[in-house]
């Protein structure tokens, strides 16, 4: 069964966490974007620990049987969850 755009944020939050990824904060874009419904950021120390995160992050949604459109960057991380109820995942260096 597939997973809600809930249930798949909460996985990427969790996985972050993890991954002591600071500052972790999701927002509901659904009204201002017709790219996500919601946005996951958070930060880490250092350029590994973003590799770290945003591993972590691909790793829990391909457990979970979800595939991550895009993976991008490597001081800036960035991962999409496929439509319908799409997440943008954004990890930065603090």
């Amino acid at each position: 069964m597939a997973l809600t755009l809930t249930e798949k944020t909460q996985l990427c939050a969790e996985a972050a966490d993890s991954k002591k990824a600071e500052g972790i904060v999701v927002l509901d874009v659904q009204p201002f974007s017709s790219v996500a419904d919601q946005f996951l950021i958070c930060s880490g120390a250092s350029d590994r620990q973003v590799r770290a995160i945003a591993d972590a992050i691909e790793e829990q949604l391909t457990q979970n049987g979800e595939k991550p459109l895009a993976v991008e960057g490597s001081g800036v991380a960035a991962a999409v969850s496929e439509p319908p109820g799409s997440a943008a995942l954004l990890v930065e260096e603090r």
